[in-house]
């Protein structure tokens, strides 16, 4: 009985008043906002003409709507259907689609509509020049549409555009957070380590100092990844610089210093992957090439992803961390990480917000998310899981939790642990890290 009625249309009645930008036709469709609603009536924003609507269909303010022209009526009067705003936005897109790709002469092939749609999905501006810089280096270096969403990502957020980056960053949109280059790399030696150079021990080693491990004690999970910005390597290039800089500085004189920056370049993830692909292998180790030259693609993609959070805006910035966590009897399990700080000042005081973003396979609940919220004297709390038995068990805990949280110096708040689709948590996930606002992007672009 829902279903039946939730099918039948909803619709408005609008009054279009002096307003020749806007053309009306019937089965247009039409995007726009909810500005003000009042008992019987609404005033809408329609391809930025205000458009007096009468209801009969329940609406919001600062809700965003499609809509479908119906019914043109003499005098200005038009029939309104709202539709959702998934299958609204896909005819829209469509519509929008061909009019860019023809006004601006390009080809309308899928790689072209691919980059187009990328853009009006994430509202972000774009010019001719723009189009033409994007799908002709889409085209030169052989692009398949679904890489399209990495490159509009790299070209909003102003970093450099590569085949290698475009690469590193598709990878980890499309593998991330369900898989890790890890497993691959692990499957590819297990054979006898006895027999391999010194550069697979050490490498070997670096990681299992870098996994979480099940058992491991909450202070010593925290003090891993507080330093795992520099074990993984994500400022390799910046410690580099340091390295060479304290050299020129000092000179001899400050040896302790010298080799300090050393150890953080070289105790790397990073550094030694780029080390063992440095230097001559046998035949059995270059065959396992391809799973370390993936573990170095997604440490390129989160240095990616850092450069993007850093320069967010002036008040908040970003950081992404990966890592992986061992269970006995289990294959390694990807976590994700995101840190995101707010500066807000108020009656000439700064009030800095975290909010922080974690995602971690588990064994019993599946994928789980974790939201943290600090401001001030309060710390919020929340769960989402995959499965309605996994919120069960969860919510059992969640006293559990609240208790081993009282120490802290915050007002503790958790709230009841939701559930969300594999899918959804996943779509959660790429939000989180990969959202790009609109107007992010820069007329100058940083080309490298």
């Amino acid at each position: 009985m829902a279903e039946g009625i939730n099918s039948f249309p909803l619709f408005l009645q609008g009054k279009i008043e002096h307003s020749p930008t806007l053309k009306i036709r019937v089965g247009q469709i039409l995007a726009g906002t909810v500005l003000e609603v009042h008992a019987d009536r609404a005033v809408l924003l329609l391809e930025g003409v205000n458009v007096v609507a009468e209801l009969e269909t329940g609406i919001i303010p600062g809700e965003k709507v499609v809509l479908q022209v119906e019914e043109v009526a003499p005098g200005g009067k038009i029939l309104l259907k709202k539709l959702s705003w998934e299958d609204g936005r896909q005819d829209l897109e469509q519509q929008e689609l061909e009019a860019v790709l023809q006004n601006f002469g390009l080809r309308h092939g899928k790689l072209e509509k691919a980059v187009v749609a990328q853009l009006f999905r994430n509202g972000l501006p774009f010019s001719e020049e723009h189009l033409l810089h994007l799908t002709n280096f889409a085209a030169a270096n052989n692009l398949s549409p679904a890489e399209a969403t990495a490159l509009v990502w790299l070209w909003s957020n102003n970093l450099p555009l590569t085949r290698e980056t475009v690469t590193a960053i598709h990878n980890l949109m499309e593998n991330g957070p369900d898989k890790s280059s890890l497993q691959a790399f692990f499957a590819a030696f297990s054979g006898n380590l006895e027999t391999e150079n010194i550069n697979y021990r050490q490498l070997l080693k670096t990681i299992e100092n870098l996994l979480v491990k099940g058992n491991a004690a909450p202070e010593t999970i925290a003090d891993q990844l507080s330093t795992l910005f520099e074990k993984l390597g994500l400022n390799h290039e910046y410690a580099l610089l340091q390295q060479v800089a304290t050299r020129k500085k000092q000179g001899l004189k400050d040896a302790a210093t010298t080799l300090a920056e050393e150890e953080k370049v070289e105790n790397s993830l990073k550094h030694l992957l780029l080390k063992h692909g440095q230097s001559s292998e046998t035949k059995t180790a270059a065959a396992r090439g391809e799973p370390v030259l993936k573990m170095l693609e997604e440490i390129t993609a989160l240095q990616l992803l850092n450069i993007a959070g850093q320069q967010e805006s002036v008040a908040s910035t970003s950081y992404f961390l990966a890592n992986w966590a061992a269970f006995p009897g289990e294959k390694l399990l990807p976590l994700f990480l995101k840190i995101k700080k707010h500066h807000r000042h108020q009656d000439d005081q700064e009030n800095i917000l975290y909010q922080i973003f974690f995602l971690l396979n588990t064994r019993h609940l599946g994928q789980v998310i974790c939201r943290l919220a600090l401001k001030k004297e309060c710390l919020t709390c929340g769960f989402t899981v995959e499965y309605k038995e996994g919120k069960k068990l969860m919510d059992a805990y969640l006293g559990f939790l609240k208790q081993r949280l009282e120490h802290l110096p915050w007002k503790i708040t958790i709230y009841p642990t939701r559930v969300s689709s594999t899918g959804g948590i996943r779509r959660t996930w790429q939000e989180e890290f990969f959202t790009s606002g609109p107007g992010r992007v820069r007329i100058l672009d940083a080309r490298v």
